[in-house]
This record gives structure tokens, sequence and C-alpha cells, in this order.
């Protein structure tokens, strides 16, 4: 396996010419560049540099290692850069499920108060059914779930408003001539529910 720390010396010493210079810019001892390069070329099967006038030159192994080594080290950075990106903006970012219809009249106007409260938290807000948001929370895919009812036990709740529920009918109905009804009244007759 291709150790990054070897390829990085192996970079410094190609691009400095010298073990020396590397190890300064590295903060590592010359002995420890020496073990690396050895361990580097080993690994290869043949010298990577050779001694020029004084100077620590590539060999030609060591040009098709060099090549490489080098665009491989500029992806490895890129990769750890946007590794971290996406760590901040994972970090930066709340993940709300809400059951459908609480996301179509109520948690709008709560998202755009809790955004002018805290500008630099990115909100994920996702629209499931009640039981969808409970898995997404127990998996870790949420950080927060608002549902019309109550949750399982495994979770804490905490109740966010009463919603008033209005019935209505046509005037003609049985209802609007009484004018007000017991609770117990409905069960005797239909109703079309959402």
């Amino acid at each position: 396996m291709i150790d990054i720390t070897k390829l990085k010396t192996f970079v410094a010493v190609a691009d400095l010419g010298s073990f020396s210079k590397a190890s300064e810019i590295l903060y590592i001892t010359q002995p420890a560049v020496t073990q690396q390069i050895k361990s580097l070329e080993k690994m290869v099967g043949a010298k990577l540099f050779q001694r020029q006038g004084g100077r620590i030159v590539l060999t030609e192994e060591g040009k098709r290692i060099y090549e490489l080594a080098k665009a491989l080290l500029e992806d490895y950075e890129n990769l750890v850069e946007e590794m971290a990106k996406i760590k901040k903006d994972f970090k930066d970012s709340l993940f709300v499920g809400i059951s459908t219809t609480l996301s179509e009249y109520r948690v709008p106007e709560l998202l755009v108060e809790f955004h002018s409260q805290m500008p630099g938290i990115f909100i994920r807000a996702f629209v499931e059914n009640s039981q969808q948001i409970e898995e997404g929370l127990s998996s870790g895919a949420l950080n927060i779930g608002i549902i019309e009812r109550e949750p399982s036990e495994k979770f804490r709740a905490v109740r966010w408003f009463y919603d008033e529920i209005i019935f209505f009918t046509h005037p003609s109905h049985l209802f609007a001539k009484e004018g007000e009804i017991e609770p117990e009244d409905l069960y005797s007759t239909e109703l079309i529910f959402r």
C-alpha cells in the first residue's frame, strides 16, 4: 500500500534536489527522509534518485513515479479540502423532517423565522409521512422531526401547538340546523377526511 507521507517526502526531495532541505521543510530528520525514500525504492524495485554534481536528481524510473506522485498528491489535497468542506456543510446544516400537511401550512413561517435568527445554519427540509420521519430520526439522517401525531416512546416530543379542527357542512344538513352538536354525534354521520 502506498503511504502518502512517503510520497510527500519523495516529491519534496525531487523538487528541492536535497535530502537535508526536504527534512527541513517537512520537519523530520534527514535519516527519516532517507529511510522513507529507501522504503519507497524497495516498493518500486528501482532507484529513484542519483547523485549528479553534488545534487540529487531523479533517475528515469524516478521521473516516471514523480509525475504520478505529484498528480496523486494534488488529488489527495483536493480530496482532503472537499471532505473538510462537506464536514463543515453538514455541521452547519439542520436536517428537518416535516410531515406533509405541516410542511405546507405551519412550518414555512417557522423556518423563515429560524433562518432570520440563525443565518449561518443551512436548513435541509425533507417532507415525508410521520413514519418515515421517525425512521430518519432513528437512523441519524434527520436531526429533528415535526409531525402531526405523538411519536413513538423512543423519542422525546415537545408539543408545538394544538391544531383546531373545524367541521363544516351544507346549510341544509341536520347539524347546521341544530347549531351546536356534541362530539358523540359525529359517530352517527358520514365524514370526509383528508
